[in-house]
């Protein structure tokens, strides 16, 4: 990707023109002009939920699959969450038509994307995520002398930022009851810290600051991804905010609450075990500070039967990975 320095005539140019016009085209033909000079082939954008984030990220992947498209190549949007408000705009639409092959990463989506008139050309397939494997990690003591409940919170995005602090006191809430009412101990394990305004580690770290002296509480540093999932698959429960923590977490038999804030959550826990309910706490919910103490309780109470069926399920559920590579390959032989 081609860059410009700050306040450069080009970055002065650039940023007049998107804000008379309120087009970011000219600014992506400008960066991305190395990589259309060559493109040729198939293609694989990896999408996830970027379509239910804001507009300009939404029109960064348009105008990328358009591009692609114009010179001769074919698009394929791997495993995605599209929120259904995007499914009404045609721009969207319009955009989603041009891709050779979309995959959706849970039911909702999918079946959202088959009511947009897109079923010949979407396909269900779990995040690949799912199959990623766990790499060895040397765990803190605590893991070794006591069953542990992971946590994974952090700032919350796409619209729900204002309930940051109602997650927030209710984890400080949890972690209280699990210190007062087990034995369990609590690892505060970061998954996301992009940013001051998207990060994880701030608030553990202010939670690990306040029963750190319990020594039953651990922070964990920020780890690979497949460190962080063996971090995930050595704890008894798992709490979290992050999507893919509870596919590390699911996909290693860990019994898993979901604070949800988008229908990501929803979608991945009803195409495991029929319903999202008890398995997804919605953060709107979370209207007083023992509400993700009562939730918590239920998955304790049904660990048996819980990790029953992960253990049925996945084997046939992680099958549909596949389909990925095979309508791919079948893409690129044709």
């Amino acid at each position: 990707m081609r860059i410009y320095k700050r306040y450069s005539p080009t970055h002065i140019f650039l940023a007049l023109w998107r804000r008379l016009t309120k087009n970011q085209d000219l600014n992506y033909a400008y960066r991305l002009k190395p990589f259309f000079q060559t493109v040729k082939g198939v293609y694989l954008l990896e999408a996830g939920d970027q379509y239910c984030e804001n507009d300009s990220v939404k029109s960064f992947y348009a105008y990328v699959n358009k591009k692609i498209i114009q010179r001769g190549g074919k698009t394929v949007m791997l495993p995605c969450t599209i929120s259904d408000d995007s499914l009404t705009n045609q721009k969207t639409i319009e955009d989603l038509q041009k891709y050779s092959l979309i995959f959706a990463r849970e039911s909702i989506t999918y079946n959202a994307l088959l009511n947009a008139g897109l079923g010949k050309k979407t396909r269900f397939a779990p995040c690949p995520a799912f199959i990623m494997e766990p790499k060895d990690y040397n765990l803190p003591e605590l893991f070794s002398s006591r069953s542990v409940v992971g946590l994974t919170i952090g700032l919350l995005a796409q619209g729900k930022e204002s309930y940051t602090n109602t997650v927030f006191e209710n984890s400080r809430a949890l972690i209280h009851h699990i210190l007062d009412n087990t034995d369990f101990a609590v690892a505060l394990i970061p998954h996301v810290n992009v940013g001051e305004n998207l990060t994880d580690v701030t608030p553990m770290h202010t939670l690990y600051n306040e029963f750190k002296d319990t020594g039953r509480v651990v922070e964990i540093s920020e780890k690979r991804a497949d460190e962080q999932k063996y971090v995930i698959s050595s704890c008894r429960f798992l709490v979290t905010v992050r999507t893919h923590a509870s596919i590390a977490a699911y996909s290693s038999g860990v019994p898993t609450l979901v604070i949800g804030y988008s229908q990501k959550s929803k979608g991945i826990a009803k195409d495991i075990f029929g319903t999202s309910e008890h398995y997804v706490v919605s953060v709107e919910s979370l209207d007083s500070n023992d509400k993700l103490i009562k939730a918590f309780l239920w998955l304790e109470e049904n660990e048996t039967a819980i990790r029953k069926i992960l253990k049925e399920v996945l084997p046939v559920y992680l099958k549909k990975v596949n389909a990925i590579y095979d309508e791919i390959m079948k893409m690129v032989g044709e």
